[in-house]
């Protein structure tokens, strides 16, 4: 049986995004970092790594470098790249044993140098460089010939001499080739072959970045040029090798995208041919001197490292494995201290053939590794950087770790503030985030976990570029909205990333739907500053940074069709006040600019339609009706004429209605009966169609199956909200027979505000159990989460007064009746209508996703409950609450006439 598979979404953002659905299955992948992908071959061949050495003779002039530590380090490099080779040396004789050595770029520390202070940059220069006895050349190849392995040497920056907009000034590539082959037999770029698989040594200083009369010239970026880019197009077609080893010297974040014009073979840069090819496993860079694991860069299916540099410490090589069926392993990174400047002291032997500790340093030789060293990261502090001027100099800030987020928000405490482009939080980034090795955070918002971080931690600090200039702070009914609601972006990014990373699981997603709340009154800027008309909407149009322009990128990088529904966040009501309400025409243009969507709409999938609705387009969102209030849903005669037309023509056999409001909520008889076939409200359409095989709803934020609804065919289901909890998106399968299945619901605990952490990959493609939330965001769940259900009690409430406020109570769980009877204490009493149990129940069972038992009463199980409950006080529920009707108190529950409740 054949499925198409959807996934859910539930959120509220500044982008409150609050039900977002994604049609196909969204699979989440649990991606492994990469570091050792354990064989299941037993055949390896080992490759010795080597990372910048910087080689430095006497034609380099000392104390030039832009801090001590670069200073200091640069002058024992020799020695430390001397011990180095001893130790591949020595390591010849353990199995496996190196077959291969490879140089990551910067081989020789700014040797050129000299052409343009003394000797020319010319053949004759060349010659005199030549000529030299002794120079930072002549100590690299005394000191590799040593090693007597085969060798593939990657060219670096250092190993370059560039001048943009000077070529005079700069080394001409043919006079770079004689320098690499003269001293090192080398070529510009190169490859070699090892059994099964291919080593390609890439030189990424050789394209338009790299081109002194170019206007993409910019020394901190690589490229390759176009060139070299078809070299590695047809090396990777015609190699024999299964897996390929990519080597280049600068990180992937540094790499220029569309470094030359497409012409009939596609290329357009790196990124172009390996999408054309399925052999890469692993690529290694160097240039920033420390240890890195970038995360999956190219496609989400490359691991990228960066190893750190043997010119601060003779530890910094190590030992590849490559193993027959395309596994790798670098079996000694531990040795790295989590990425890091310097590395211990590892020895290797027949026992140890993968190394095991000595000492984190070698006998007289601590390494130049920074300050504060790995080891004192937990008692290290940097205080907040106002300003430039108070920015740390290398002397006092150089940490050995690689990309600690720790020290990030000092660098971003100006970046907080409102005025931030103004007050110097854009030039302290660019100095801490410059993307060179002697910067403290070089690229490192590229690294996937630093960016997270970094995403998450301005989100928890409410900065209003993040959450939307629009959006005023702290109006939300209780602290757990106000808290969730500045998260909203980061967990709406962490939910997009999974689903695009569940691509490669099978069944996978086929469609996004966005089940309404997209962004979180977007619209109230209209009323406070710019006007509810065209202007209005031009200038809300006009700004730079809004929710609906941090959704539209969040939602582009998802590359799937999308179906929004929206809902009462996505609107601006106030009745009685048209002047002050939103018109539909304006509403309408809002959402094709930034969504290019529509006020209702629907989608094909095989034997599936999709119908996403819109249940704030009726007389109940009009503010001139007297029917008019915004707590109840209805459609308006033009969109149910619609509905009806697509249900009746529809090719599908299936069909499953999204929208925003739960059912309870939708209005009765919202249209006088006409001579449309009997049509007065969305009861009246379903009736005439049998093809309706399920409804899904948000609003609520907390997953709730309220039973068979619609004339008890139609199930209906309400979903959690992704502003509470990143992990509140949802797997719907839907099946060629009409059978359909929410495949991943159990990770919602019974029904809740929030979601387990769930992974989703090929053995386990309908998710598996991770953890109860992701690591540092545990989602704001409510008082008492559902694990503190059975130890928590509320007090009976006699009066109005002692209702308790949301910060005592705002249970995770959502409809438990077990909270419900302290509700009902006024309700037993003889004189009840006297007494405040009318007002009681009534806060308590508002319908809006605020109150703590929204609309409860419509679900089956609960209404039930409380009818049991009265009867075993011998009251009869669906009096009081009839008589509480009467007295003009507003109550949706299933002897209410005015909505879809009453059809329970």
């Amino acid at each position: 049986m054949t499925s198409v598979s959807v996934a859910i979404w539930i959120g509220v953002c500044v982008l409150h995004l609050l039900c977002l659905t994604t049609l196909g299955v969204s699979r989440m992948v649990s991606r492994t970092p990469g570091l050792f992908i354990r064989p299941s071959s037993p055949r390896v061949e080992r490759v010795a790594v080597i990372s910048d050495p910087h080689l430095a003779g006497p034609e380099y002039h000392l104390n030039t470098e832009t801090n001590e530590l670069d200073n200091e380090s640069v002058v024992r490099s020799q020695m430390r790249m001397y011990l180095t080779a001893q130790q591949i040396v020595a390591a010849l004789g353990v199995d496996p044993s190196p077959k291969l050595a490879v140089l990551l770029g910067d081989v020789v520390h700014s040797g050129l140098g000299i052409l343009q202070r003394d000797f020319g940059i010319d053949e004759h220069g060349v010659q005199k460089l030549f000529d030299m006895d002794v120079n930072g050349y002549t100590i690299g190849v005394d000191i590799f010939e040593s090693i007597p392995l085969a060798k593939v040497f990657v060219w670096g920056n250092h190993d370059n001499l560039l001048t943009c907009g000077k070529p005079k000034h700069t080394m001409p590539k043919d006079l770079l080739e004689k320098v690499y082959r003269h001293y090192f037999n080398a070529s510009a770029y190169s490859s070699t072959e090892l059994d099964h698989w291919k080593i390609i040594g890439l030189n990424s200083v050789w394209g338009t970045t790299w081109d002194p009369s170019s206007s993409q010239c910019n020394q901190l970026l690589s490229s390759f040029g176009k060139k070299q880019l078809i070299w590695l197009d047809e090396e990777l077609t015609h190699t024999k090798a299964s897996h390929v080893v990519l080597i280049l010297h600068s990180p992937p974040g540094t790499i220029k995208l569309n470094e030359i014009e497409k012409g009939d073979d596609g290329i357009t840069d790196l990124r172009s041919v390996l999408k054309k090819h399925d052999t890469i496993r692993l690529i290694l860079t160097g240039h920033y001197h420390k240890g890195i694991m970038w995360g999956h860069l190219f496609g989400d299916a490359i691991p990228v490292i960066s190893l750190p540099s043997t010119r601060y410490n003779a530890e910094n090589f190590f030992n590849l494995d490559l193993y027959e069926n395309g596994s790798w392993s670098i079996v000694d990174l531990d040795k790295n201290r989590n990425g890091a400047r310097c590395s211990d002291w590892y020895v290797y032997d027949e026992d140890t053939p993968n190394g095991k500790f000595e000492a984190t340093f070698r006998p007289k030789d601590p390494g130049n590794c920074g300050r504060p060293r790995v080891s004192e990261e937990s008692t290290w502090e940097v205080e907040p950087i106002t300003i430039l001027k108070e920015y740390p100099s290398n002397s006092v800030f150089n940490p050995e770790g690689s990309c600690r987020f720790m020290y990030a928000p000092a660098f971003f405490t100006a970046c907080l503030e409102d005025d931030f482009l103004e007050n110097g939080c854009c030039d302290v980034l660019s100095k801490a985030f410059w993307p060179s090795s002697s910067h403290p955070f070089a690229s490192c918002f590229c690294q996937t976990e630093f960016w997270d971080s970094t995403v998450e931690y301005f989100a928890s600090h409410s900065h209003t570029h993040l959450t939307g200039p629009e959006y005023h702070l702290n109006t939300e009914s209780n602290d757990l909205d106000n808290d969730s609601v500045v998260r909203s972006q980061m967990r709406m990014y962490l939910t997009a990333r999974q689903i695009m990373a569940s691509q490669s699981v099978e069944p996978s997603p086929k469609l996004v739907a966005m089940l309404g709340d997209v962004v979180h009154n977007g619209l109230h800027i209209l009323q406070s500053d710019f006007g509810i008309d065209e202007q209005g909407v031009q200038k809300l149009f006009d700004m730079d940074v809004n929710g609906y322009t941090i959704g539209a990128d969040i939602f582009e990088s998802i590359p799937l069709p999308k179906l929004y529904i929206w809902g009462n966040h996505d609107n601006l009501l106030r009745c009685n006040e048209p002047e002050n309400t939103v018109p539909k025409d304006l509403l309408e243009k809002v959402y094709r600019h930034y969504f290019n969507a529509s006020a209702y709409s629907s989608t094909e999938l095989d034997h599936w339609k999709i119908i996403g609705l819109n249940s704030m387009w009726g007389e109940t969102w009009d503010p001139t009706s007297p029917e008019c209030n915004q707590v109840l849903s209805s459609f308006g005669k033009k969109q149910l004429m619609w509905l009806d037309e697509e249900l009746s023509r529809t090719n599908a056999s299936h069909v499953a209605l999204f929208f925003h409001f739960p059912p309870g909520t939708i209005k009765l008889n919202e249209i006088e009966k006409g001579d449309d076939g009997g049509i007065t409200d969305l009861r009246s359409v379903l009736k005439k169609h049998d093809s309706i095989r399920l409804a899904l709803s948000g609003h609520f934020h907390k997953g709730v199956t309220w039973g068979h609804l619609f004339g008890d065919v139609i199930p209906v289901v309400t979903l959690p909200s992704s502003r509470y909890n990143s992990e509140n998106f949802f797997n719907l399968d839907l099946y060629e027979n009409g059978s359909w299945s929410i495949v991943d619901l159990d990770k919602n605990r019974n029904g809740a505000r929030c979601s387990d952490w769930y992974v989703y990959d090929e053995d386990t493609p309908n998710g598996k159990f991770e953890a109860t939330f992701r690591p540092k965001d545990p989602g704001e769940c409510g008082y008492p989460l559902v694990s503190e259900e059975s130890t928590w009690e509320v007090d009976p409430i006699t009066s109005l007064k002692e209702y308790p406020s949301d910060a005592v109570f705002n249970p995770e769980g959502s409809c438990r009746f077990m909270y419900a009877p302290a509700f009902f204490t006024t309700c037993l009493e003889d004189d009840f209508l006297e007494n405040g149990c009318c007002d009681i129940i009534s806060k308590a069972f508002w319908p809006t996703s605020s109150h703590v038992f929204s609309a409860c009463l419509c679900q089956t199980d609960f209404w039930n409950s409380t009818v049991e409950y009265f009867a075993s006080q011998s009251r009869n529920a669906s009096y009081i609450m009839q008589q509480c009707a009467e007295n003009k108190i507003f109550l949706v529950w299933p002897g209410s006439t005015d909505t879809w409740c009453s059809l329970q």
